[in-house]
């Protein structure tokens, strides 16, 4: 998803970005939003208190502009202002609770399954903590995709570009990535999909 967000996004020049990740388990991607972008503030949102722990061992103590707190986005509106970020980036769990085998890790049960957040949660709170014309960058699963897009319509987070990612040309999406913009007007542009035997780990995070 970083590199869908990279390709994506252009920076205005004189702008004090705020990007927030959402559901941001031990800091990856935020890691690599302050490593790519030195001169916006990164703050990670993640509700287990191990993956918490783990992003915040790895910020380095040169980076002032990276931040991480431990806390539950269906309360959102207890600890998060309105309108905080200008980006939002999110892989959230994309499991319904009913849906598929259940690891006996329970860090992986909340990380993959709906027990903590459903989609509807994450995407009110993304709506609530995002600028107008904010954008939000989410990484979830094809089969539900069709729910994803229905609900961010619904909450005027209006889809702007989409990718499916598939591990070779022969194989179904398992990943869909979608921009969304808030109360955006252009129309949706579905980019060519994006085959994982073709390029490097390296090349594509």
């Amino acid at each position: 998803m970083f590199n869908f967000f990279r390709d994506d996004f252009r920076q205005k020049k004189d702008k004090n970005y705020r990007f927030g990740d959402f559901c941001s388990g031990s800091g990856i991607i935020a890691l690599l939003l302050s490593q790519e972008y030195s001169e916006v503030s990164v703050e990670g949102i993640e509700i287990q208190e191990d993956l918490y722990q783990a992003a915040l061992n790895s910020v380095p103590k040169e980076q002032a502009r990276l931040s991480f707190r431990c806390n539950d986005l269906t309360k959102y509106k207890d600890f998060l202002p309105p309108n905080s970020y200008d980006v939002i980036l999110s892989n959230p769990p994309y499991r319904k609770l009913q849906k598929g085998r259940l690891n006996k890790n329970p860090s992986h049960i909340l990380a993959n399954h709906e027990v903590s957040i459903t989609l509807t949660q994450l995407l009110e709170a993304v709506r609530y903590g995002i600028n107008p014309l904010g954008s939000f960058y989410c990484s979830y699963h094809p089969s539900r995709g069709d729910e994803l897009l229905a609900e961010l319509m619904a909450l005027d987070l209006k889809p702007m570009t989409m990718r499916t990612v598939h591990p070779d040309k022969n194989s179904e999406a398992v990943i869909l990535l979608v921009k969304s913009v808030f109360k955006g007007k252009n129309e949706l542009s579905v980019l060519p999909p994006l085959f994982l035997d073709e390029v490097s780990k390296e090349d594509y995070r």
